[in-house]
């Protein structure tokens, strides 16, 4: 029995496929003589939400025995369809599974003793010494966890007088770090639209419709994305090799800030968010040109009230004085 635990940190379980593989290791049998033909089928399982926990059973029902003994076989979990599923620290990858084999009834027609698998046992993939019982345990336990590492890329834009509707162009950079184990070979990432109606190039994304950014080695890919005020894309895919920046060509009339000018690695952040903001060069200052533009015609008006208040105190003195005679 394959047990097994997918651990996706409270994390809709992605979809994805773990495929595991059984070999015939007769350095390990009980003789060294013993040989089988046939074999045990590979066994997939498809991991969707909300199934987290799968059992499967290994089927010997196509392999045949050479004579009674302790025969191994080697189970390895392989072929894991998203590369941030990986093994918990301290779990198993493999197993080696020891299946002892005894003379069972004669047939009636043949005259042969027939051979029959009488129990299991088995041990770690790195410790062939360490048997453990077979029966006392939940099956060949393997437990992975999904390195959800999400990131995501937002643009904001402030000022009294910036343009909100306006798309801006921000070009994130990734790669793979060459000094990392997996930095070969190529890694599929994806991004989705989070908010708002970002682009990718030309396509929008969406929460359901996205692009795909290919790694090669350690090979730079350059990717833009079209944001206006309010949009945010989602990264999905990436893991602890990689590293990003992000840039932003000179707006005139907009200052950026929140690029990242250099490499940065994504390992030990299980999720970031860039957030690149442009500010309009009034910021958050009113306009004042209106007012200096009507300077000439206020002084104009000052002067004129100010003469009418004159004239007035004048007339008013002059009527006050003729009535006093």
């Amino acid at each position: 029995m394959l047990h097994k635990k997918l651990d996706t940190n409270n994390q809709p379980v992605p979809s994805h496929t773990v495929t595991f593989k059984t070999t015939f290791d007769q350095s390990s049998s009980e003789p060294t003589s013993l040989s089988v033909s046939g074999s045990v089928p590979d066994v997939t399982m498809n991991f969707s939400d909300p199934t987290n926990e799968i059992t499967k059973m290994l089927d010997f029902s196509g392999v045949t025995f050479s004579k009674p003994g302790n025969y191994c076989f080697k189970v390895t979990e392989s072929n894991v369809s998203l590369n941030t599923i990986k093994p918990i620290a301290d779990s198993e990858t493999s197993y080696y599974l020891w299946v002892h084999v005894t003379n069972g009834a004669v047939d009636d027609e043949t005259g042969k003793t027939n051979l029959v698998i009488d129990s299991y046992s088995a041990s770690n993939g790195s410790d062939k010494s360490a048997k453990i019982n077979y029966d006392d345990h939940e099956g060949l336990i393997f437990e992975n966890e999904w390195d959800n590492y999400n990131m995501y890329v937002e643009k904001k834009v402030a000022g009294l007088q910036a343009d909100k509707t306006k798309p801006f162009t921000i070009r994130l950079h990734l790669r793979k770090q060459s000094n990392k184990p997996n930095s070969s070979g190529s890694l599929v990432l994806k991004v989705y639209g989070a908010a708002g109606t970002p682009k990718v190039g030309n396509k929008e994304v969406s929460s359901t419709v996205y692009e795909t950014i290919t790694l090669n080695g350690t090979a730079s890919k350059e990717t833009e994305l079209l944001l206006k005020d309010g949009d945010k894309v989602f990264v999905d895919g990436m893991n602890d090799i990689v590293e990003y920046a992000v840039t932003e060509p000179t707006v005139a009339g907009y200052t950026a800030s929140g690029t990242v000018g250099t490499y940065t690695p994504i390992a030990n952040n299980n999720e970031i968010t860039v957030t690149v903001t442009n500010t309009h060069a009034n910021g958050n200052n009113p306009p004042t040109g209106l007012f200096i533009n009507n300077w000439p015609y206020i002084t104009v008006v000052v002067i004129v009230l100010a003469g009418c208040i004159i004239f007035v105190r004048r007339r008013k003195a002059k009527y006050e004085y003729e009535e006093d005679l």
